[in-house]
């Protein structure tokens, strides 16, 4: 028996979302957003990646690079 793989193929991402991607973008925007703002990560310990980006830049003050405002994990298609 063949290994299962972890990856789904492109005749199931085909059935299971519309044609045009518009379900699959938007199951994937939502999927960013929880991922970096809400879940916490054990290697940034337990923060959300967005508040440790956050904390970093408080740190550090990194010069001429301005702090993102919007969360993290949107896409612009």
């Amino acid at each position: 028996m063949p290994f299962a793989s972890a990856e789904p193929t492109r005749e199931v991402i085909a059935q299971t979302f519309d044609p045009n991607g518009r379900e699959l973008q938007a199951t994937v925007e939502t999927f960013g957003q929880e991922y970096n703002n809400y879940r916490p990560h054990s290697s940034l310990g337990y923060l959300t990646p967005a508040k440790s980006a956050g904390r970093y830049y408080e740190k550090n003050q990194v010069k001429g690079v301005k702090q993102p405002s919007e969360k993290a994990g949107s896409l612009s298609f």
